[in-house]
This record gives structure tokens, C-alpha cells and sequence, in this order.
């Protein structure tokens, strides 16, 4: 997809509902909904190393083996301590006992690609086929990576789709073009090898390892692959599949990281999701690599953050941008933000009401429909916001640790202070660097019938 093309998509209705697994956040720096500091850089699925671990010689050996913690997480001791748990029970054989603490470790982290990866693992080893899938469409629906593409195909192959099997082998290798063992597997399936034994050999059930000569690889360059991923991704993405759309996106990306366009559209669907300083990273990577970018009026409304002070400049570019394209509900929640910020509260509730019009599930324009509420003390609009953002977000996903602590808050001022220390307990729960809901509990903590 080209950037000329980016306008025209736009034009594209934007009534989505919200993709299920990216469940939605926010950055502090924007009062409670909308980042513009401290920007981090986006997963782009390269490959994590192995553990070190070996899958036992009789279970299916055409398998990428175990992965280890990348980095501390929320809860990191906990998580780590049963993820941890999960590998050694794996490495001794114990099934069962690494599936329940590889369960454990996702209920700490639900965006772990690595917990369910070697969760899908064990369920595959004890041949749990469709469970092994539904775990490792899990994990590349977070990091798409061509391992799980892998192990899913041989998933899917002893359970009997050897079509979707064939398709996650020669996507695998679309994404690591030297993978020998996803083309061991590809060859297999597809009879391009001498077996023996019929089907014993790499990635069978049963038997021991066969030589296998490797199928000579495709000759499409990795711009033709990247351009196939982009053309699936506009698709899914006007089909309001942002899931699989973020998914080959980021193949894309991976695959040609010079072509600005997809970084756009990927910075949609993350801003409309609530990762907002990963959105703020595309946007500007696109911007860097294309120039012209700079100047269009939608970039500049997209990159709009409080931070800056430059509201009263920045309605100009979303106020272009909405009128060249009314359905772009996130030109009105941008729009929103800048008249809040200038203190035209009636402007920003518009706004943010059309925003929400056009995309029910906008939880983003909820927090900032909570704030203005708060500002007017209409304290029970207010509740109903901040709780229909946790829904939408899930109500044990880190990222509801700010609507908890501004509910909180709103009950603290109402003197329901029982309910305000369970909201702001909740949200050091999710987030125990919410500095907020920490002052707020010490707070409430000292009220009568209220106790730490």
C-alpha cells in the first residue's frame, strides 16, 4: 500500500468494534488518557532466543523448543516465579504441572507471547492438538513469530488440517526465509522427501529423525511478501478484523521496514486500542521515513499530545481532517483532547460523544467523558465512564489501573471511602507504580471503617 493511498482509506467508514485481545490502555502523562512521553518501541515479532531446552527424542522433533523470559513484567517476581515453575516442570516431563503454571504466569501477564507459546507446547507434547492451536494463535496474536507459525502447523496437521498446516509452514517461512525446519516440515507435507517408515521422521508422531533434502525456497523478494502482507492487512483492517490486521502489519513491516505506509495504518489500529505511545512511535517512524508525511493535516492531528501546548494550533489539522473525512472518529477523540485542554468543555464533550458515536467501544473518549464529568462534579456520569471503561477493558488488565484510581478518586469525593480503597487497591494491584491510587489509598486508608 502506497502512502497516496492512505487518504483514500481513511475515507473507509471507522464504526470498528474493538479487537478482543488488544484490550486498551493509557499513558499518565495525558491525564489518564492519552500518552505523549516516554515513548517505547513497538513489538515487531523478531525472534526471542531459545531457552536451551530439547523436546524429548520421541515426541515430534521438527519442533522450536521452549522460550525464556524476555524481560520483568507486571508482577514480574510472581509471573517469573511460575513461568519458571512451567519450564522445569516442562523439562522433567510433567505436563500437566507446567500447564498449570504456565495458566498461572498468563493470569499474572495476559500479554505474555512466550507464557502461551510454551503453554501451546505442553499441551502439544500431550497431544492436546486443538488446545496447542488456540495457545499459539494466542501468542502470535501478541508477537507473531515464525516459530508459533511452526508449531502451530504441526498442530494443525496431527489434528487433520493439513491445509492451514501447509499455510503456517510457508508463512513461517515468509518471515524467516532460512527456517529448516518449518521447510523440513513444509517438504513432509507436501511429499517433496524420501521418508522412512511413511510418515515417521521430522515432525511425526512416532519413529526417529529421517534425512530430509530442503526444498529450494521461493524466489518472491522480500518486498513482494511485504506487499502481499500489507494488501491482507487492509483487507482484514476495513473488515474491522484489527487482530489480524496488526498481525501482517507488522509481517510487513518486518519484511520491509522502508515502506512508511504500513506504520500508519499500524498506528491506527494502535491508538484506537489504547497503545497510544507505540501509535505515537509509528506515526513518527512513518513521518521519518516519508518526509511529505509531515505535512499532512491527519499526521499532525495523530501526533497531537497535550504535552506539547499546542492545542489551539492542532484544531486546525484535526478540524481539516474531519471535514475531509466525518467518519474518522479519531480525528473527533484528538479534537477532543486539544478543546478540553483550552478549556472549551462543551466543544470536547461533542467530540468526544461523536467519538464514541462512530466507535461504541472507544474507551479512550470514555476517561476523558469521566474527567469533564468530574470537572462539572457530576460525580455519578462519572462513575458510569470510568466503569464502562474497565469493562471494555477488561477488568484485570494492567491497563485499567488509571480508570480503578479515577473511579476511585470520584468515590473518595463523594465520601464513599470503603469503595474508593477497593478501587484504588485494584488499580496497585494492576499497576503498583500508579503513584496515585497509592496517595489515594493512604488517604482513605485513615477514614473511619476503612483499613489498609
Amino acid at each position: 500500500m502506497k502512502l497516496r493511498n492512505i487518504y483514500s482509506l481513511l475515507k473507509k467508514p471507522f464504526g470498528f468494534a474493538a479487537a478482543a485481545i488488544f484490550l486498551f490502555g493509557f499513558a499518565a502523562t495525558e491525564v489518564s488518557a492519552q500518552g505523549g512521553s516516554g515513548r517505547i518501541t513497538p513489538t515487531t515479532g523478531a525472534a526471542k532466543k531459545p531457552s536451551g531446552t530439547t523436546v524429548k527424542p520421541a515426541v515430534k522433533t521438527t519442533i522450536t523448543t521452549s522460550r525464556t523470559v524476555k524481560k520483568p513484567v507486571t508482577a514480574a517476581k510472581n509471573f517469573n516465579y511460575y513461568y519458571n515453575l512451567g519450564q522445569a516442570a516442562y523439562d522433567r516431563g510433567d505436563l500437566q504441572t507446567a500447564i498449570l503454571n504456565y495458566t498461572r504466569a498468563i493470569a499474572l501477564n495476559p500479554l505474555s507471547a512466550d507464557a502461551f507459546y510454551n503453554r501451546g507446547l505442553a499441551y502439544y507434547d500431550g497431544e492436546d492438538y486443538y488446545k496447542a492451536i488456540s495457545d499459539y494463535s494466542a501468542s502470535l496474536r501478541i508477537s507473531p513469530q515464525a516459530d508459533a507459525y511452526n508449531n502451530r502447523g504441526l498442530a494443525y496437521e496431527y489434528s487433520g488440517n493439513e491445509t492451514q498446516a501447509a499455510a503456517d509452514y510457508r508463512t513461517a517461512l515468509r518471515l524467516n526465509p532460512n527456517y529448516k525446519l518449518a521447510q523440513d516440515n513444509l517438504d513432509r507435507l507436501l511429499g517433496t522427501v524420501e521418508e522412512d517408515e511413511g510418515r515417521a521422521g521430522a515432525g511425526s508422531k512416532t519413529g526417529t529423525t529421517v534425512a530430509t533434502t530442503t526444498k529450494p525456497k521461493t524466489t518472491t523478494t522480500n518486498t513482494q511478501d511485504a506487499d502481499y502482507y500489507n494488501k491482507l492487512a487492509d483487507d482484514q483492517y476495513d473488515k474491522n478484523d484489527f487482530a489480524n490486521a496488526l498481525i501482517n502489519y507488522t509481517k510487513s513491516i518486518n519484511l520491509d521496514p522502508s515502506d512508511a505506509a504500513p506504520y500508519v495504518r499500524r498506528g491506527f489500529i494502535y491508538h484506537y486500542t489504547g497503545y497510544v505511545t507505540e501509535a505515537y512511535d509509528d506515526y513518527e517512524t512513518a513521518a521519518r521515513l516519508d518526509p511529505s508525511l509531515k505535512t499532512e493535516a491527519y499526521i499532525k492531528c495523530m501526533l497531537y499530545s497535550v504535552t506539547e501546548k499546542n492545542a489551539s494550533t492542532v484544531l486546525t489539522d484535526c478540524t481539516k481532517t474531519i471535514n475531509e473525512f466525518p467518519t474518522f472518529s479519531l480525528a473527533y477523540y484528538k479534537r477532543g483532547v486539544a478543546y478540553r485542554e483550552m478549556g472549551n468543555l462543551t466543544s470536547s464533550m461533542a467530540d468526544f460523544n461523536k467519538s464514541v458515536q462512530l466507535r461504541p467501544t472507544f474507551f479512550n473518549s470514555m476517561v476523558y467523558r469521566g474527567l469533564i464529568y468530574e470537572e462539572q462534579r457530576n460525580y455519578p456520569a462519572a462513575i458510569t465512564e470510568y466503569t464502562n471503561a474497565i469493562r471494555i477493558i477488561g477488568v484485570n488488565d494492567k491497563r485499567s489501573d488509571l480508570s480503578y484510581s479515577s473511579r476511585g478518586r470520584v468515590y473518595e469525593k463523594q465520601g464513599k471511602y470503603a469503595l474508593a480503597a477497593a478501587d484504588f487497591r485494584k488499580a496497585i494491584q494492576l499497576d503498583s507504580s500508579n503513584q496515585e491510587a497509592q496517595d489515594g489509598l493512604k488517604r482513605v486508608s485513615a477514614k473511619p471503617g476503612v483499613y489498609e
